[in-house]
């Protein structure tokens, strides 16, 4: 497959998995027309040497843009390495990273080569780099500084840094000493609730990965119904694509004690949208395999802005009748906490921007509103949104 970012115009990044079902740099989880603007700066950045920090909360895969960095930026992508600050002690991780003389701490019983020493012509990241104690940071903060280190235990002369490319990745920038953090170029890694009219192309890509490993590829559903999928773009998704991999996963699961070849509501017991059908989903069949490309894929395009953008900027936007708390919180969620009758054209405006069909909405308020009143508004709402 062709790499669509040759060109610096390209918009979309093509999806490709290895044959151990892992996406590469290429095949991006997280890439989907909205985010093409964000490939762009990545492959910008790239062609020069400056340090990059992906931000992002946790399953809206800085990893994977990490992967398509590094391969942008001409280095040798087998002397990438990764690790996780969150994961390792101080001592641990100054010992993978920095090396160490023997005897220089319980347990260093023989020389050690550190990874800076080995990255000639490659990178790490350090993932979770806001989980690591102040201390481990300032030592990574000299290090970008001064371009050398000392293995621990070795007094002597600092060893030059070789051709490397040093990137980070965080959920948490607040927890960065500021000096390092200013060490960074940031990008902003937006959440799936933020960009849900990419559901369609990562559920079909999710779901060929997961329907290749079983092991009779022909018995899995290729299908899937109006109302499941409305259901799935109107949850807020706050596991990310992590999330929706670990949904599709149950729904692999329980197909063959529901339906051999159509994924319905009842496939997605965790999905509270979905939960609550409790007549047979009897909505049209949409064929998997051709979601990305249906008229109503709803893609809302991020500007370059937004991804050098610090998160309380990007979350400073205001909804009319909502709480001004933390925007992953859903319009569905505040909405349920006031009655039927105080659902404003916001409310329907919501629905109609989306595609959403008024058959899925009759039942998901079945009992709260009638179908005739949900047909108007919703015809009222698509009218609206028209005239603008």
């Amino acid at each position: 497959m062709s790499d669509q970012f040759d060109s610096i115009d390209g918009t979309t990044l093509p999806m490709e998995f290895s044959g151990t079902g892992r996406a590469t740099y290429k095949g991006s989880m997280m890439a989907g027309d909205s985010l093409g603007n964000l490939h762009v700066l990545t492959k910008l950045l790239a062609r020069g040497d400056a340090y990059i920090l992906f931000i992002g909360e946790p399953g809206t895969g800085k990893e994977l843009i990490a992967d398509y960095y590094i391969g942008k930026s001409g280095q040798d992508k087998e002397k990438f390495h990764k690790i996780n600050c969150a994961s390792f002690s101080d001592t641990t991780l100054l010992s993978e990273l920095f090396g160490h003389k023997k005897g220089s701490f319980t347990g260093a019983d023989t020389d050690k080569a550190g990874l800076f020493s080995e990255i000639n012509g490659g990178g790490i990241l350090l993932d979770e780099l806001g989980a690591a104690s102040e201390g481990f940071q300032a030592s990574v903060l000299r290090v970008l500084e001064t371009q050398d280190f000392r293995p621990i235990g070795n007094s002597g002369k600092p060893i030059k840094l070789k051709d490397a490319r040093i990137i980070a990745a965080t959920w948490q920038p607040e927890k960065l000493r500021r000096d390092l953090f200013d060490r960074f170029i940031p990008l902003y890694i937006p959440p799936l609730s933020k960009r849900k009219g990419d559901i369609p192309r990562i559920l079909t890509q999710l779901w060929s990965q997961m329907t290749q490993a079983t092991d009779d590829k022909s018995q899995a559903p290729q299908y899937i119904t109006r109302n499941a999928l409305d259901g799935l773009k109107l949850h807020n998704w706050p596991g990310n694509v992590r999330e929706l991999r670990k949904v599709l996963s149950i729904a692999l699961l329980l197909h063959p004690f529901l339906d051999t070849e159509v994924l319905r509501t009842n496939a997605f017991p965790t999905i509270p949208n979905l939960s609550k059908f409790t007549q047979k989903d009897t909505s049209k069949k949409l064929k998997i395999q051709d979601l990305p490309k249906l008229p109503e894929h709803f893609v809302s395009t991020f500007p370059f802005e937004f991804f050098l953008t610090p998160p309380t900027e990007v979350r400073s936007e205001k909804r009319k009748n909502i709480p001004q708390t933390d925007l992953s919180i859903s319009i569905e969620n505040h909405f349920e906490s006031i009655s039927p009758e105080q659902y404003d054209d916001k409310f329907w405006e919501h629905y109609a921007a989306r595609e959403v069909s008024t058959s899925y909405l009759i039942q998901r308020f079945k009992g709260e509103l009638s179908a005739q009143i949900i047909r108007r508004r919703m015809r009222e709402a698509k009218g609206q949104i028209k005239t603008r």
